[in-house]
């Protein structure tokens, strides 16, 4: 079966794991952490892949150190990815055999790599897990030709700078693999880590462990700093080492040794096969059966769930243009991983603009796929190499667009069949945000023609309607109920001398005070020009002058912090038993203008 990989810059041909060509062998169910962990330290395939996601910038902050050992990878990923990453679908493949010498010489190499930092032999202090892992991945260039070779049966040659560049992969990685290509060394600042790793092929070498291109030579690699004991010492603990290492994932190294027959690894491919999503129905109802209390950004946080959960994708975006300019943010995502998205601004490529510029004006979603010669910002960013860029629209506008990939899986293929699935879900899910924008709308009229749009409080005819009810209320329950008249004082004249917009500005700042100093419970209106009404139920006039005490201080004092003398006069009266509304309005506003002729700023009860 020939294997087209998604991007012809991988230099791994779209192999997800080696692990997954191991006859019989299953990562299985309910696996613990530090097992997932382990893998990361066996498998050269699975540790770049794992390299890749942790260390994209969408995973990182700025100016965050790069994770580079298994530890490191597996904190910033947790279990998810790595879980897909292992059980990407395999395919099948005639001879595996060249895959596994390399994949045996790479794991020998590594631990050989490790002793070495362990014993110093250059006084460099090299951490032995970070040796560890450029080891590991050290011949990715033969590596990937092998794949090339093995999947679609022809050479390939894999240059390693570009690409892993754009994979955004430490730098101490791209050293080794530049001094493993060419044995020559230039940059000090990993010197030491590159003379290990070199130093570690060729003892892995020495004990059995062949470089198919490399049998019968040991060129590459100085072990002149070793004596004949400590080479027999070391290669006989590698073989001990590298069973062991494989032994606790549950491989056999025999198997390793051999090349499986095609029945094997196709009984291999069914044990591990990626599960499939979920019924796209499912979904739809989910969406469906969302509740009216939802708002905006909790409405694209499930759309962004369900599409992965319910698409074959391992990751969802949600991308925003920002205004008109060239920027753009991921506001929310959802991959599994530990990592928040983060507030960073990504300015895409040309070709990247242009292509999200062809899908807001169609409305119809499209594949961006990495192309050769061409700069990546967005996907670099997202460190993956294909994703499906879906428009979501809704309550007559566009809101941005969904990113769909199959990073951790690889499952060849997939985005080009989830336009039409993905495109149901979000038509779903714009009908919800209709129905919310309409639902929104109609409280915003409903509050717009009861609410005074200068104080924020109740108009006079929302006032009235609500003391009418409080004092049928009252009555009923046999309840208190105060009521409280307010004038600003001098008003007329601070407009006349400040203006009317520092006019606007007092009654709003009073509308403030009012807000502050109230109760949730209580009617807090603006009914004219500078004259407001407070009505407090299960109040007595006691307790209610307190509040007014209160609220002409606090009028007197926000007054001062705008350096104007701003003060109020308050009519204070309650409810009796043969009140209408009129008349309980009636008995406050004489105890208000009782206020005003005792000098103002001030508040006076009508005990009458």
């Amino acid at each position: 079966m020939e294997v087209r990989s998604a991007n012809p810059l991988d230099p791994l041909a779209g192999l997800p794991s080696l692990l997954s060509l191991v006859p019989a062998w299953s990562l299985g169910p309910g696996t613990q952490d530090a097992r997932l962990q382990r893998l990361l330290d066996v498998d050269p395939v699975l540790r770049l892949r794992a390299l890749r996601a942790a260390n994209a910038p969408i995973q990182r902050e700025p100016g965050q150190d790069a994770a580079t050992t298994a530890a490191q990878i597996f904190q910033v990923l947790g279990p998810t990815p790595i879980t897909s990453m292992v059980r990407g679908r395999t395919e099948v493949v005639a001879d595996p055999g060249p895959l596994f010498e390399l994949w045996l010489h790479a794991l020998a190499t590594a631990e050989a790599a490790r002793s070495l930092a362990d014993l110093d032999p250059f006084e460099s202090r090299v951490d032995p897990d970070l040796a560890f892992g450029c080891a590991l991945v050290h011949d990715l260039a033969a590596l990937g030709a092998a794949c090339h070779q093995v999947l679609r049966g022809q050479p390939g040659h894999i240059g390693v700078m570009d690409w892993s560049r754009s994979w955004n992969l430490p730098e101490a990685y791209q050293v080794s693999w530049l001094a493993t290509l060419s044995a020559e060394i230039r940059l000090d600042e990993h010197l030491p880590l590159a003379r290990i790793v070199i130093a570690g092929e060729a003892l892995a070498m020495l004990a059995g462990f062949t470089h198919p291109a490399l049998a019968g030579t040991l060129e590459r690699g100085d072990l002149s700093f070793l004596d004949d004991d400590e080479l027999v010492r070391l290669t006989r603990r590698l073989h001990e080492t590298v069973a062991a290492r494989l032994t606790d994932v549950g491989l056999d190294i025999g198997l390793l040794r051999t090349s499986p027959a095609v029945e094997d690894i196709q009984l291999a491919a069914q044990v591990d096969r990626a599960e499939p999503a979920p019924a796209l129905e499912e979904g739809i109802v989910r969406l469906l059966a969302v509740g009216e209390e939802r708002g905006l950004k909790s409405l694209l946080r499930i759309l962004v769930g369900n599409c992965a959960r319910y698409l074959s994708c391992d990751r969802a975006f949600f991308l925003q243009w920002l205004g008109t300019g060239k920027t753009c943010i991921v506001r929310l995502k959802h991959d599994g991983t530990r990592v928040k998205v983060g507030t960073r601004k990504i300015t895409p490529s040309a070709i990247e603009t242009a292509l999200i510029g062809k899908i807001a004006g169609s409305c119809a979603p499209m594949v961006l796929t990495r192309q050769e010669n061409f700069a990546h910002n967005l996907l670099d960013h997202l460190g993956t190499d294909s994703c499906l860029v879906v428009p979501v629209a809704g309550g007559s506008m566009l809101h941005g667009f969904l990113l769909l990939d199959q990073a951790w899986s690889l499952r060849q293929g997939g985005l080009y069949r989830e336009p039409d699935r993905a495109m149901a879900l979000v038509g779903v899910w714009g009908q919800n945000l209709t129905g919310l924008m309409l639902r929104r709308r109609d409280r915003r009229s409903q509050r717009d023609a009861f609410t005074d749009p200068l104080t924020g409080l109740l108009n006079r005819r929302a006032a009235l309607l609500q003391l009418d009810r409080e004092i049928l209320r009252a009555r009923r329950k046999e309840l208190p109920m105060s009521v409280l008249m307010l004038d600003l004082d001098r008003f007329k004249n601070w407009n006349d001398t400040y203006g009317h917009l520092t006019g606007d500005r007092i009654l709003g700042m009073v509308g403030q005070v009012l807000q502050q100093e109230v109760r949730g419970t209580d009617i807090a209106a603006r009914i004219g020009g500078e004259e407001f009404l407070v009505v407090q139920a299960e109040t007595s006039v006691e307790e209610a002058s307190l509040v007014a005490a209160r609220i002409y201080r606090a009028v007197e004092e926000a007054g001062r912090g705008i350096g104007i003398p701003v003060t109020v006069s308050i009519g204070l009266t309650e409810l009796r038993r043969e009140d209408s509304m009129d008349s309980l309005l009636a008995r406050a506003d004489r105890a208000l203008y009782a206020s005003k002729d005792m000098g103002r700023n001030r508040f006076s009860i009508d005990v009458d």
